[in-house]
Order: structure tokens, then sequence, then C-alpha cells
């Protein structure tokens, strides 16, 4: 559940993809098929990185955009240039504000050059596919994830943020769940019909299964990646229907209707009902239900909308569940609560009013939490009592865990970054040629990356890749010795949009649900 603000973003994008296949931009009307950023250079007539000088009105809802541009990456129109675009973000115009920094796309016909929001991507992501990261042999400690197309799409890190290991995608669509095993050694990867087990240190992909197309979690369940389990989805209402194992998917450990779900240990963590939200404990073993938690109101306020779980996290340990109740009072009342459960016994260990809407609840480590908000700055919580031990800066909401010297990291877009907690201190450990990354991860014990090679030529969006995921074809569990045929390929995002868009508008409706934002 650390990812879960930037799975949802990806679910959008999923199933925007596959629809037209579009990826809608977030607080706009606007839908547009962004890409990596070598498909986006490719795709386009001119590209550059620069920042917005001025606009000015063209008539006729036309903007013309004037940028400075530090850098050609694709043609060359001098050191500034107009842009014509919409004029406004849900007509897929710009949205950028003076002096913002973006990469830009062009497209141009006779003396007209055009571009908008479905031609921006982020900066330094372009940066990082133009300047590629040097892979050094060292000791990863993160593991980051995500993307979109075919390209780089893991990434290993150490401490200091230099990178360890780098993995390739050969297919050409979207990574939609990732786990790491424990101890940290392989990890599972959720393709569109895909599932790929790979080992951490050498980046390798060891196996591969196809799967029905409305498998759209995976929880690895031991080292080896032996024992996984995965959650498919209702194509009617959207709702989790069912847990089973990869290699027995015709036999369902658990079913059930369900909101939003999580593995932990011998039970299933699941949210019920879409107004008054039940958080239940299932066993995998037995299907028996427990409530742990429905989310009321017993303050007398006047409510705008009705109170309920926004989403849960499991600590680290996997012995604790953590969730936010937001209300949605008269103005000056206290509108989110959290609270944290023992798993095992479904106790209440504690619980606390915060003053400011709450969206998320995260654990740092076992005994930290970040309680973010969608008004307020993030606030590092003691898991115990939950008591805030620092407030962080406005900007650092995306601290989703514990680093190194009491530093805390996230992903803040292609970047992965650090604060410092007592300070506040904010900086830039390493950069992803991505302008999605859906998972950022601590793994369980340092793991020596065993070797690094030069990047394959041919790559596309890679930062430098620390091994090939070409298999051993003496390794009788290698990429091909399961799933699916050698001579078959990996359907691509355009081939299953049309295939996939119930499942994924069903998928997308669960997990973005969000109730209205007090006025």
């Amino acid at each position: 559940m650390r990812a879960l603000r930037w799975r949802r973003l990806l679910v959008v994008g999923l199933l925007t993809a596959s629809l037209l296949p579009v990826m809608a931009w977030p607080a706009s009307a606007c839908s547009c098929a962004l890409g990596s950023p070598a498909e986006m250079i490719d795709g386009h007539d001119a590209a550059f990185l620069g920042s917005v000088a001025g606009v000015r009105s063209a008539g006729m809802n036309r903007h013309i955009w004037t940028f400075d541009v530090q850098r050609w990456v694709k043609g060359d129109l001098g050191p500034t240039v107009d842009v014509s675009a919409a004029a406004s973000g849900a007509s897929c115009g710009f949205e950028l504000r003076h002096g913002e920094e973006a990469a830009i796309f062009l497209t141009i016909e006779a003396d007209k050059v055009e571009g908008g929001l479905c031609s921006t991507l982020d900066a330094d992501a372009v940066r990082a596919h133009l300047d590629p990261q040097r892979v050094r042999a060292g000791t990863a400690t993160t593991v980051v994830a995500g993307g979109e197309g075919a390209g780089a799409h893991l990434w290993l890190f150490d401490d200091r943020g230099r990178l360890v290991g780098s993995a390739d995608d050969a297919h050409d669509d979207w990574l939609m769940d990732f786990s790491v095993c424990p101890g940290g050694k392989r990890a599972v990867e959720l393709w569109e019909r895909t599932v790929v087990i790979r080992d951490l240190a050498t980046q390798r992909g060891l196996r591969a299964l196809r799967v029905p197309a409305n498998v759209g979690r995976v929880w690895c369940r031991d080292a080896k990646a032996m024992a996984v389990l995965v959650a498919r989805r209702d194509h009617a209402t959207g709702d989790w229907r069912s847990i089973a194992r990869l290699d027995e998917l015709d036999r369902t450990l658990v079913s059930g209707d369900y909101v939003d779900v999580e593995v932990v240990g011998q039970h299933l963590l699941a949210t019920v009902g879409r107004d008054d939200t039940l958080l239940r404990r299932l066993s995998l073993r037995t299907e028996h239900a427990s409530l742990l938690h429905q989310a009321a109101d017993d303050s007398g306020a006047q409510l705008i909308v009705p109170p309920g779980i926004e989403g849960f996290a499991v600590s680290p340990a996997g012995d604790r569940v953590a969730f936010e109740v937001t209300r949605y009072p008269e103005v000056g009342q206290r509108s989110s609560e959290v609270f944290v459960y023992g798993i095992s016994d479904g106790a209440l260990l504690t619980t606390a009013s915060v003053g400011s809407e709450g969206s998320a609840v995260l654990w740092l480590d076992d005994r930290r939490l970040v309680f973010t908000s969608y008004e307020d700055p993030p606030v590092v919580l003691d898991a115990d009592a939950l008591g805030v031990l620092a407030e962080l800066p406005a900007e650092a909401g995306w601290a989703t865990v514990a680093g190194a010297d009491g530093a805390l990291i996230g992903m803040d877009g292609p970047r992965l970054s650090s604060v410092v907690p007592a300070t506040g201190s904010v900086s830039v450990l390493a950069t992803v040629p991505t302008q999605f990354t859906g998972w950022v991860e601590r793994l369980p014990q340092p793991l020596r990356v065993e070797s690094a090679s030069r990047p394959r030529r041919g790559s596309r969006g890679a930062v430098a890749q620390a091994s090939t995921t070409s298999p051993d074809p003496t390794d009788p569990t290698a990429l091909g010795a399961r799933g699916f045929d050698e001579g078959s390929q990996p359907p691509t995002r355009f081939a299953l949009g049309l295939g996939a868009a119930g499942v994924l508008a069903a998928l997308c409706f669960g997990a973005v649900r969000r109730r209205p934002r007090r006025r």
C-alpha cells in the first residue's frame, strides 16, 4: 500500500490507454497519448527542453506560448520558439506557469508549430533518457519500478542514490503491479496478461506466465517466488472478487465483493461498501471473516458526505494496519481520524484526531507513519501514540519509506528524492527516464548486485542496464519455459485496448474511488 497514490495514477493511465489508447491527464478533461521519452521523440517533428517566457492570446480559443530553449533534443528552431496551443488545459492546451521548465514536443506543419498538454513531459525524465546515469557496481537498498511502453522499468539504487542495476521491459504495455518477495532477492511483476518473476540481483527474467485479463494484483509469498497470489476483478462492478494462487487460478482461496484488498500473512484485509466503508479481515485458510472497523461519525456535526476509510496500509512487519477516516463536517471541526489495529487479534491499538482533510496514511517503517493531507503539509506520526514527530515541507508528500541516516525517501515524479525530517531539507538522489513510477520499496536487506554491463543497443528509454534480461537457454526455469510459447509475443497496449476496456474501466472505478472534497 506504500505506492497507493502512484498506483491510482497508473490505473487512470491504464484505463484510458486501453480505450483509445490514451491517458487522462489529472485535473483536466483533456485525454492524450503520452509515451516514454524515446517514443515521444520518435513521434514528433521537433523537441526541446525549455522554460515559459510568455503567453499571449491568438484568438479563436488559441494561445501563443513563447519558450526560452535550454536544449534542442530534436531539430533546432533557435534560442526561443513560439508554440501554438489550445487556450485551456481542458482542451489540451499547456498547463504551465511563467518560468516553469518542461520538455516540449512539437508538431510542425508548413510554418505552424503546435504543442500542448499532450506533448509535454517532465524535463528531468527526458534528461535522464538523454544522459543516462552510469551503472556502478554496488549494493542495492531501494528498488523503483514503473513506466510505460518499451524501455527500462526497474531501477536499483544504493543509499547515495547511485544506480547499481536496471531492467528493460520487453513488453510494449504497462506495469500494473509489483511485489518484492520476502528476503528481497526476487520480485513479481504484473503486466497486461503476463506475470514475470525477476531476479533482482541480476535483473534477469526467470519465468513468465500468461494470466487472464481480469488479474490486477500480485503478492509474492516466498523468497523464490514459487508461491504467488493474485487478485481478480469483476468485469461489471470493478470490485475485487477472488484471490487465488498463480499456479492454481481455477481454485479460489477467498471470494467476495471488495473495494480494496491487501494480503498479509494468512489474512486478506479488504474494504467493503462504498458509503459506510467496512474494513474486514478474512482468513485465507478458512474464509472466516471478521469486522475490524466500520467508518462512522458520532460528533453530531452535519456532514456533507458520509465518512469512509480512505485506503489502508500494512506495517512492514505485517502485524498492524493503519488507515484514516475522513469526515466532511462544518467548517472549523476536525475532519480526519487515524486508526491503528492489530491484524492477528483485531484489537484497536491507537487512534487520534487530525485537524485536516487526510488523503493517505503510509508506513515509513515499523515505528513511524506519514499522514498526507489535501490542504496541509504532511506530518510524521509516532505509530504507537500517533503523536506528531515532525512536519515535512508541503512538497514532500511523496515521502513513503525510511532511508539512510534518518532521511525519508520517495518518488517525486521521475525523481528519487529524500527529505530530512529534522530540517525539512529536500534533495534529489537520482532521476529515472519515465514520466510515471508506481512503486518505491526499501529492500528488507541490502542486496549485492552481481554484475553490471553496458546498455544494450536499441534499448529505448533506459538509464543504463546492469545486465541483460534475455533468458539463459540452459536454465529450465528461464523466461519462456512456462507460461507462453517462445514464438508468441505478449500483447501490445494497442491490441489489448478494446478487449481490456471493460476490465480497466471497472478497475479504475474501484481503485480511484474518492469522495468529493469539501467545498
